[in-house]
């Protein structure tokens, strides 16, 4: 339970109650222990940070991605509507990294990730797995045909000039993408259809020479 402190301080504890039964069998007392856990409790909640966020970005990570994946497909079950599953690359991210170093290289995939989150809608999930790896779910979609004007202005956003250690740095990420129900219904399917999508993107930007 929750205890509040002499001082107002709310904190959180562990409470046993026990009877005092006299020769009768009749309760007469009842005997409180209570054992601060506020420790043990922020511990847990550092674990489930570790267990479920990536460390670099503050974003979900593989595993709570799949969470908020099954119930987003439970959801679209019932209701209907449409979802997506996106596969998102950073082109030349290790030339990057190699000419500034892991510090800034770091640094822009944190403020990569804090723009997709900008870009995404309310009910939308962005996630990184490891690496360059960032997935997103789309969600609330109102038709297939949506998909590519959300893709498209989301990949603006985030492919805009930003500066790091004082470098001018042009992003160019690319997206691939794969419907819920008309490309799998798992998440492994997707997120492989997804990809496969993804590096036929990355193919035709090369040949283009825009990486």
């Amino acid at each position: 339970m929750i205890n509040r402190r002499k001082d107002g301080e709310l904190f959180w504890c562990s409470v046993s109650i026990s009877p005092v039964i006299d020769g009768q069998g009749q309760v007469t007392h009842l005997i409180g222990a209570h054992v601060d856990i506020s420790e043990r409790k922020q511990i847990q909640r550092q674990l489930d940070v570790l267990r479920n966020y990536d460390e670099l970005t503050h974003l979900p990570n593989r595993l709570l991605f799949s969470e908020y994946f099954q119930r987003v497909a439970e959801q679209q079950a019932r209701r209907g509507g449409y979802c997506a599953v996106l596969a998102i690359g950073i082109s030349r991210f290790k030339q990057f990294n190699d000419s500034l170093g892991r510090e800034a290289g770091d640094q822009l995939l944190q403020r990569l990730a804090l723009r997709l989150r900008q870009a995404a809608g309310k009910r939308d999930t962005v996630a990184r797995f490891a690496g360059t790896d960032f997935h997103m779910l789309l969600v609330d979609l109102e038709s297939p045909a949506v998909l590519f004007e959300r893709v498209s202005t989301l990949l603006a956003h985030a492919n805009r000039p930003l500066s790091i250690h004082g470098q001018d740095v042009k992003p160019v990420l690319r997206a691939g993408c794969s419907l819920l129900a008309e490309h799998g219904r798992d998440l492994e399917t997707l997120m492989r259809k997804a990809g496969t999508a993804l590096h036929s993107a990355e193919r035709r930007g090369a040949r283009a020479g825009t990486l």
